[in-house]
């Protein structure tokens, strides 16, 4: 069975299409307060702000479950770290994708996130809630883990 890479079947393609302006960065999932949060994966190299897009899919069914999208010119009102199914801030656009409202994430499922920040910078990363209740990070080049 062929997998394919989430990340980089829609991240590194833009990423070449936009050339050297563009900047890739890992995105984390983190417990705040008990909620699932991101936070973008410390590297002294990007620390992107100004988050104007968010994308959370399932990975095994394919099936979105939260997409926000708002304006260039809000996506500052939004930052990191920021909590799942927390509302962007600002006006929200479709560019051909609606707005998707978040749905409960459940134990054992592998999800996918996507970010955008600013107007050239793309993040991305995967991870799990495990049956007691902790988060884990997936590496994209981990099949899909046992669980």
């Amino acid at each position: 069975m062929i997998t394919m890479n989430l990340r980089n079947a829609t991240i590194l393609p833009l990423a070449v299409v936009l050339g050297s302006c563009s900047y890739l960065y890992d995105v984390v999932a983190v417990l705040q307060d008990g909620r699932v949060a991101f936070a973008v994966a410390p590297d002294p190299r990007q620390q992107p702000e100004c988050l104007r897009r968010v994308e959370v899919v399932a990975e095994e069914q394919s099936q979105t479950v939260w997409r926000e999208n708002v304006s260039h010119e809000d996506a500052c009102a939004n930052r990191f770290p920021f909590v799942y199914g927390q509302r962007l801030r600002g006006q929200h656009q479709q560019d051909g994708l609606r707005d998707t409202s978040p749905q409960s994430l459940k134990r054992g499922i592998v999800y996918a996130i996507s970010t955008t920040t600013g107007s050239t910078g793309y993040g991305g990363g995967r991870f799990v809630i495990r049956a007691d209740g902790r988060v884990e990070n997936i590496p994209y080049s981990s099949a899909s883990p046992t669980l």
